[in-house]
């Protein structure tokens, strides 16, 4: 049985396939299902192959294995405008920034803004 292994989202489970062989038949039926088991959030989850080997007996054996997803890739905020001066009373008007992500369609973007008092030079007069 193959040790579980991770991938990073959005790659997609790729499984080796399996091979079975019986002392007594030489052509055993091989079937496999696959299990989905959601994570976390959506880009977060595992998926077990089960391998079902049977004879023309009924005999049967099974192995598993679990290839587990995970999103470890930030999301990315598209380049914004590079830093710009304007003339007080002129209230500052950003732009509104995007972010996508590979395995979440609904990344949650957040702003703060901070407020930082520069002093001008005294010009006398």
């Amino acid at each position: 049985m193959p040790a579980p292994t991770t991938i990073d989202c959005p790659a997609t489970p790729s499984f080796a396939q399996a091979t079975a062989t019986d002392a007594c038949d030489p052509s055993v039926d091989l079937t496999s299902a696959d299990v989905t088991t959601p994570g976390n959030c959506p880009g977060n989850y595992s998926v077990t192959r089960t391998w079902t080997a049977t004879d023309d007996c009924g005999n049967s054996s099974q192995a598993s294995q679990t290839i587990n997803v995970h999103d470890i890739t930030p999301p990315v905020i598209a380049t914004l405008p590079d830093p710009t001066t304007i003339d007080c009373p002129a209230t500052p008007s950003f732009t509104q920034a995007t972010a996508t992500d590979a395995c979440d369609p609904s990344v949650d973007l957040t702003s703060e803004d901070v407020l930082l008092l520069v002093t001008a030079p005294a010009t006398i007069a």
